[in-house]
């Protein structure tokens, strides 16, 4: 077979994606009048209704996830104003000033690359787990930040790993946070160029034993290579779609998370407590790959068409239009985020997936496009310089503080994705920025096991097997 049809089917697929990802740049950042006029022409009456009934916090968060919320189907109700979170409409208690001390400690893991061997050294030198691998935190919080999958040798160890963890850490008031990556993201679109060849292969010989031997290729080593190969390509095909044991795991990936100092169990924040910066340490943005103002903008956007329909239902209730209304805050981004995510990737599959550059591309597509939380570099390396990219974390932590209560302000935003030089957590803007990807993964550059901590007593501190440090990443007022 000549070697050239292969060759521009690959820059064919290249070329495709870096496409779709300078499409989606533009997407994102057209703010006039015309295009949000377009975008609002172009939102489904149902949209419409779902959104609205969101920023009329009719729609609950889910106990287990609190920023996602629970009417996460395609199909709604006609009116909004028939669901409620309880029989006294109250807000649920995740939007309230606070959800209640319930937690010991905060970690924070970054990317992990399919090396099982590696994530269990970190997370037993964190503390978060015995040498086994099996949980022993106690009532803490894990966040992983993603791409869990690709590169190494053992992506679906690591990811049965931290589907036990999530098990064994809600049995003893714990919980495991794992976000969505590009990677999982890449593998739920069948795109499995960074899949490790040998665990695929190894995939395939224990499904064919599994089948009664292997497949008779007369003892020659190369067609009993390609022929496991072929096996369990496609098994990894079936484990990754939408039914399939690891594709539905996925596709319920959050893409952020809150943390609050005020949630950790301990002495309460108080306004007199410390210096501002200080009160707050533990009070975090988590996301793979970064965030910016276009993403703030994406929800107000939706929530200035939603309000529309809002007043409508609340005049037609008799309600003061006032009395009620819903000012955007950090846990109601989050949810929009999340919410937007986990309707698009519910039945994402090679073809279905959300399109950035899509005519009236949806808040799904923008979260996932190229400037979108789990592909942008536009924080870790800014093509503006650093400066700006300071700048622009200081507006969007303002902005997603501006309807939060005093106790409940998130300081600083804390990413993966990017790998950092000479395999050290870089902490930028006052402490406000932290990369937190180290190259942990033997088949990414071994930085060496390495995570965060977060407590009341010691507030974030960078965990290596040199011991913990914590001076360098305390929030600065200034």
């Amino acid at each position: 077979m000549p070697w050239w049809p292969c060759f521009v089917s690959i820059l064919a697929g290249f070329l495709a994606y870096y496409i779709s990802q300078a499409q989606s740049r533009v997407k994102l950042h057209a703010t006039s009048n015309e295009e949000k006029a377009g975008q609002q022409a172009q939102m489904g009456s149902e949209d419409v209704m779902f959104w609205s009934a969101i920023f009329l916090e009719r729609l609950c968060i889910n106990s287990d996830n609190e920023h996602y919320l629970t009417s996460t189907q395609s199909s709604l109700p006609r009116d909004p104003a028939t669901l409620s979170c309880g029989s006294d409409n109250r807000h649920n208690e995740v939007l309230m000033s606070s959800s209640g001390r319930q937690f010991s400690q905060y970690f924070v893991m970054a990317d992990i690359h399919g090396d099982l061997e590696q994530a269990i050294l970190a997370l037993s030198m964190m503390g978060v787990t015995d040498q086994s691998g099996h949980w022993t935190a106690g009532p803490a919080v894990l966040v992983q930040l993603g791409d869990l999958v690709d590169r190494g040798n053992n992506s679906l160890g690591v990811l049965e790993l931290f589907h036990t963890l999530a098990v064994e850490a809600r049995a003893v008031g714990g919980k495991v946070v794992t976000l969505l990556g590009n990677h999982e993201y890449m593998l739920m679109q069948g795109d499995f160029r960074y899949v490790n060849r040998d665990e695929i292969i190894r995939l395939g010989r224990k499904h064919q034993e599994a089948q009664g031997g292997a497949v008779d290729v007369s003892g020659r080593q190369q067609d009993e290579q390609r022929a496991a190969f072929a096996a369990g390509l496609k098994l990894w095909h079936q484990l990754m779609s939408s039914t399939g044991r690891y594709g539905s795991l996925i596709r319920s990936r959050p893409v952020a998370h809150l943390l609050y100092t005020e949630d950790l169990l301990g002495k309460p924040v108080v306004e007199h407590d410390h210096q501002e910066g200080a009160k707050h340490e533990c009070s975090m943005l988590l996301v793979h790959a970064g965030v910016t103002q276009g993403l703030v903008d994406a929800v107000d956007h939706l929530h200035s068409i939603a309000s529309v329909t809002s007043e409508k239902l609340r005049a037609a209730e008799e309600q003061d239009s006032l009395s009620n209304k819903v000012e955007l805050h950090a846990p109601l981004y989050v949810a929009a985020w999340n919410t937007a995510v986990s309707r698009g990737l519910s039945n994402c599959s090679i073809r279905a997936c959300p399109s950035p550059y899509a005519q009236g591309a949806s808040l799904a597509a923008a979260v996932l496009g190229g400037e979108g939380l789990i592909w942008s570099r536009d924080l870790s390396q800014p093509t503006n310089g650093q400066d700006w990219a300071c700048r622009e974390v200081r507006e969007v932590l303002s902005r997603i503080n501006k309807g939060s209560g005093p106790s409940r302000k998130v300081s600083r935003i804390v990413l993966g994705h990017t790998v950092q030089g000479r395999g050290h957590v870089s902490v930028r803007c006052g402490g406000r920025l932290i990369l937190a990807d180290v190259g942990m993964s033997g088949w990414i550059k071994g930085g060496g096991p390495a995570g965060l901590s977060c407590t009341l007593q010691s507030g974030l501190q960078l965990l290596t097997e040199s011991g913990a440090e914590s001076a360098r990443l305390k929030v600065e007022d200034k």
